[in-house]
């Protein structure tokens, strides 16, 4: 794991975690941060302040993305190929409880309303649950696209998010109460669109997505990016023509989400196709897996 001076954008210093590190976490009461090895099958915490390894939980399983509760005093982080949730206790360090999802499957991506204690997991059956953090109970779930990997809570809203890049859509829920969530929105992105991030100051998503060259019918091979550096043009000899370089990585579902705000109001929309139907500050939490 690599720790960067946000001022300079260099790379200060590089701590050793277990194997394939996944997400990252970090938890404020402590100046933590926790490493979720995917391989590993273990947590890495870090001492954010001297860059140090404090310790290493084993999880039994492969962890995707978690979440904090500082005030109870608890990190959670769903463990894919087991179906659950792992409760992990910020001052001990130590596994607490061992939550099942059922019936959700594989979750990867973890939000959380800190003010209703409520967990959202993006599952790879299509499902995002809202999950009581105090307890581990299963309380709601709604259908969402193929593909999730990333899950983010907007508190000044009160609405969850699923981005799912196979079906290259996000799932916009609206927590009407702690026990109730109802999808209000599904916005289309674009194909392989999953990493997502949210600006809880605009009540902005944000999702990295590339281009894929075109494949076969029934191909189960992985798409390849379509290389940006260069480009063929046609009716000159398919001539090879160099291009100024430009990321392959572009903002495209990057834009505000459509839903409606408290008041009423529709945000401005995508730059891509408007969504099928429509329902959007600090505190705002969530993350996704690989």
């Amino acid at each position: 794991m690599s720790i960067v001076d946000l001022k300079t954008l260099k790379t200060l210093q590089k701590v050793d975690t277990g194997e394939n590190p996944d997400a990252i976490l970090y938890e404020p009461s402590k100046k933590e941060v926790y490493a979720f090895n995917g391989r590993g099958k273990s947590a890495t915490v870090i001492d954010a302040q001297s860059g140090k390894v404090a310790t290493t939980i084993p999880l039994e399983g492969k962890p995707e993305s978690g979440q904090a509760d500082s005030k109870a005093g608890k990190v959670f982080v769903n463990i894919e190929d087991l179906n659950a949730i792992k409760v992990l206790d910020i001052a001990t360090h130590k596994v607490s409880a061992t939550w099942p999802i059922a019936p959700g499957e594989s979750a990867s991506g973890m939000a959380i309303d800190l003010d209703n204690h409520r967990l959202f997991l993006g599952c790879d059956n299509k499902l995002m649950l809202m999950v009581d953090a105090t307890n581990g109970k299963v309380i709601y779930s709604v259908p969402i696209g193929e593909g999730v990997d990333s899950n983010w809570f907007d508190p000044a809203t009160k609405l969850a998010f699923a981005s799912s890049g196979g079906s290259g859509t996000v799932t916009i829920a609206r927590e009407d109460s702690p026990t109730l969530l109802k999808v209000v929105q599904t916005l289309k992105t674009t194909r392989g669109a999953r990493t997502m991030a949210l600006d809880p100051v605009t009540h902005t998503i944000y999702l990295a997505a590339t281009d894929y060259e075109p494949q076969a019918p029934g191909s189960k091979e992985r798409p390849k990016a379509v290389d940006r550096d260069s480009i063929v043009s046609p009716g000159r000899g398919c001539r090879r023509r160099r291009r100024r370089p430009r990321a392959s990585l572009r903002p495209a579902a990057a834009a505000r989400h459509r839903a409606a705000d408290p008041s009423g109001r529709t945000r401005a929309g995508t730059r891509e196709q408007p969504a099928a139907s429509r329902g959007a500050d600090d505190g705002a939490a969530g993350g996704g897996g690989s």
